[in-house]
């Protein structure tokens, strides 16, 4: 099926953060920043043979994908993939940039860019992101990896949804509705139980996979309260109203909504299950479909995506859905001349209409303007486009950058805080944190808050 409408996604994502996006004058060359350049650029269609080196957590992602429909254009150029594992990429990272040795492309976090920055691992990028290059991308899509004094780090990478895959077959076999409110999912939760599935099939055993549970803090008001948490501390947050989140997993977990010894579920088994038919929803970030499109269900029309159900009993916006660019490609600040001169054609072209409907085949969505959707999509893929163009969630931030923006994004600094925000989520999803010994966590937090606070104070 073809479908061909043009997307604008301004409206969509960080409404409320842009004022923190404003527009780079700095020049450029042209084959950088000039939506009229080709692939054909001088550099790129010489005879020479150039191998460009990229490490990545999975073979299998957008960045990969795209590079090869661009040798076929460009023969002379290969890619050399490395693939580091996600328990161990973060450190693997920091210690290769403590070095100077990172590769001449990596996908990262943003933030880990911007909290690393003093390494000189990496190259600056801002020459590159000139005006005519900017307007390309939607509002927000350079917050989170510009540093406090501008420098851009790295290339985006894709406007990152984050919700859940719901399977509409399960839910209509078993007579269930698809959760709206949490009253619901609880009563799914319930059902789901009686007959041997599961309403949720994530696990904890990948610690990341359940950053999707991270929005209901900002359904719970973490944003409102950021100042009062995260600079000030005059609000504990064990007496927040954002610590509700936890409580509400808390319930979710007694009523049955996850998988019996959870903890060790990978996400790559959670995938297994849900394909399976063992549960009837999971939660991931769109990033991270590339096993679930194209599979019999999803040919089928039975998988859609959602931003998940909302709390009426709660008195913050419910409207809201985690729309971000929180990942990017950062480029050697060793590279040489020819890889980079490569690596900008590529970019080029990764970011017009062309490369964007290569992405958008894997579900990626770039967080570019005026992008107008010619690629056979699957139904997962144009749901998925669906909840990119609805204006009634707006898209913010989730909840690790309301503390890291307090501390000036440094990586350092929110690292421990950042670690049991993780903790507290997936000990509740796991059954290891109950009603009866939450508060001892939360005690952790607070006081790793505090020295958060007093750790960014002695820096400022």
């Amino acid at each position: 099926m073809k479908k061909a409408f043009s997307i604008v996604l301004c409206a969509v994502l960080l409404l409320a953060l842009v004022a923190g996006c404003s527009k780079s004058t700095t020049t450029t060359t042209a084959a950088a920043t000039d939506t009229t350049a080709t692939t054909a650029a001088a550099s790129t269609a010489s005879s020479e043979a150039i191998t460009i080196t990229y490490q990545t957590p999975s073979k299998s992602d957008m960045f990969v994908t795209a590079f090869t429909e661009y040798e076929k254009t460009h023969p002379n150029v290969t890619l050399d993939v490395e693939v580091a594992p996600n328990d161990t990429y973060n450190a693997k990272t920091v210690a290769a940039a403590s070095t100077g040795s990172v590769p001449d492309v990596m996908w990262w976090q943003g933030r880990q860019y911007v909290g690393n920055w003093s390494t000189g691992a990496w190259l600056d990028l801002t020459q590159y992101f000139n005006t005519t290059f900017k307007d390309r991308f939607v509002d927000g899509t350079f917050l989170m990896s510009v540093t406090d004094d501008g420098v851009n780090t790295c290339f985006p990478c894709e406007m990152q949804i984050q919700g859940f895959l719901v399977d509409t077959a399960l839910f209509q076999q078993y007579n269930v509705a698809v959760p709206e409110t949490f009253d619901d999912a609880l009563t799914a939760a319930k059902t789901f139980r009686d007959n041997g599935l599961t309403l949720v099939c994530n696990g904890t055993g990948d610690t990341w996979q359940t950053w999707g549970w991270y929005h209901w803090f900002e359904l719970w008001g973490v944003n409102e309260e950021a100042s009062d948490i995260y600079s000030t501390h005059t609000l504990k947050f064990a007496d927040s109203d954002a610590r509700t989140a936890l409580d509400k997993l808390i319930e979710l977990y007694n009523a049955g909504g996850f998988p019996d010894n959870n903890a060790t579920i990978t996400y790559d088994m959670t995938c297994t299950n849900f394909l399976a038919q063992k549960g009837a929803m999971m939660t991931t970030s769109a990033d991270w479909l590339t096993n679930i499109i194209g599979t019999d269900l999803d040919n089928a029309g039975s998988i859609q995506y959602s931003f998940g159900w909302t709390f009426p009993d709660s008195k913050y916006d419910q409207n809201t859905c985690v729309k971000m660019c929180g990942n990017g490609y950062g480029i050697s600040s060793k590279i040489d001349q020819a890889k980079l001169d490569v690596l900008l054609d590529f970019f080029d072209w990764f970011y017009s209409n062309e490369g964007a409907n290569i992405a958008i085949k894997q579900g990626q969505v770039l967080p570019i303007n005026d992008f107008t959707l010619t690629a056979d999509i699957s139904p997962l893929v144009q749901s998925l486009m669906d909840l990119t163009l609805n204006t009634t969630r707006t898209g913010i931030i989730t909840t690790d950058y309301a503390a890291i923006d307090a501390w000036g994004r440094n990586t350092d600094i929110w690292l421990q805080c950042g670690t049991d925000l993780s903790d507290l989520v997936n000990g509740c999803i796991n059954g290891t944190i109950t009603k009866d010994n939450i508060g001892t966590y939360l005690e952790t937090y607070d006081a790793d808050i505090d020295t958060a606070i007093a750790a960014y104070a002695a820096v400022k």
